[in-house]
C-alpha cells in the first residue's frame, strides 16, 4: 500500500529540488525553457534521488519491511527516470559538455561506464541490503557524479547565481551519509 506521507515527502523534495535546478540553469545560466521537461527535470529527478536515499538510509532501523520495499521502488522508479532522460538528451546533443565532434568525450564514456555499474551494484544492493553494498554502491555512484562535474567543483566563479553544480551537492550529501552508514555500522 503507498504511505501518502511518504508521496508528499517525495513531492516536497522534488518540489525544491526542481526549484533550485530552475534558479541555477534556467535563472542564473544558459538553458533554455523549452528544455525545462528534460534537462531540468532530469537534474532534478537525479538530485531528489539522492535526497531520498538519505532519508530511506537515515530511517533505515526504523522501517519496516512494506515501507521499505515501497521507499526502494520510489528509487527505483527516480533511477530509471533519470537514465531514461540522460539517453534522450544525449541521443539529442543536448549535453555539450560532453559531446566532441559529436562523440563523447573521456569524461562522459567514464560517467556513463560508472553510471552502469552503479545502476547494477543498486540491484544488488536491493536484494542484499547491508552497509558494505552500500557502501560499494556510494562509491561508484559518486564516481559517476565525479567524472560529471568535477570541472565545474573547483570553480565557484562560474557557478550560475553562485548556485554550487547539483552534482558537487549530491556528492557531499553521498558522503554525509556514507559516514552516517559507517557511524552506525560501528555499533
Amino acid at each position: 500500500m503507498i504511505d501518502m506521507r511518504e508521496l508528499i515527502k517525495l513531492g516536497l523534495i522534488f518540489l525544491l529540488t526542481f526549484l533550485y535546478a530552475f534558479l541555477r540553469y534556467i535563472n542564473f545560466g544558459d538553458v533554455e525553457l523549452k528544455d525545462v521537461p528534460t534537462i531540468i527535470i532530469n537534474k532534478a529527478v537525479a538530485f531528489t534521488l539522492v535526497i531520498w536515499m538519505f532519508f530511506l538510509l537515515w530511517s533505515w532501523k526504523n522501517l519496516y519491511t512494506e515501507k521499505l520495499k515501497m521507499q526502494l521502488n520510489i528509487l527505483q522508479s527516480l533511477i530509471f527516470i533519470h537514465i531514461f532522460l540522460s539517453i534522450v538528451l544525449l541521443s539529442q546533443q543536448k549535453l555539450p559538455k560532453f559531446l566532441e565532434n559529436a562523440q563523447l568525450t573521456l569524461w562522459a564514456n567514464f560517467t556513463v561506464l560508472t553510471g552502469t555499474i552503479t545502476l547494477s551494484l543498486f540491484f544488488f544492493f536491493v536484494k542484499n541490503l547491508s552497509r558494505v553494498n552500500f557502501l560499494l554502491f556510494s562509491i561508484f555512484l559518486k564516481l559517476h557524479l565525479f567524472f560529471m562535474g568535477y570541472k565545474g567543483w573547483l570553480r565557484p566563479e562560474n557557478w550560475n547565481g553562485s548556485m554550487p553544480p547539483i552534482t558537487l551537492l549530491c556528492f557531499c550529501i553521498l558522503l554525509i551519509i556514507d559516514m552516517l552508514v559507517l557511524k552506525t555500522s560501528n555499533k
